[in-house]
């Protein structure tokens, strides 16, 4: 739903099933955001983007996280 509302307003959106996709597409050519799911099959969106932010060539890539999870603990996790 968001990579289509994006892709009508003239965004070019690609799009990866888990973190080690998105690792490899990241690679190939280094976007201008990422929105970054939460739950991600093998490895949580809050342990990749941290694994994003360490390294020197993705850590000034600007993440937003999209999450399903209310809970303010949740919430501070995210901004962390």
């Amino acid at each position: 739903m968001v990579a289509m509302a994006l892709e009508r307003a003239g965004y070019r959106v690609r799009h990866a099933e888990s973190a080690e996709d998105a690792e490899a597409a990241i690679r190939l050519s280094q976007p201008d955001i990422i929105l970054l799911d939460w739950m991600l099959p093998g490895e949580s969106g809050i342990d990749y983007a941290r694994r994003l932010k360490r390294d020197r060539v993705t850590r000034e890539l600007p993440i937003i996280m999209l999450t399903a999870k209310g809970d303010e603990g949740d919430r501070i996790r995210g901004l962390d």
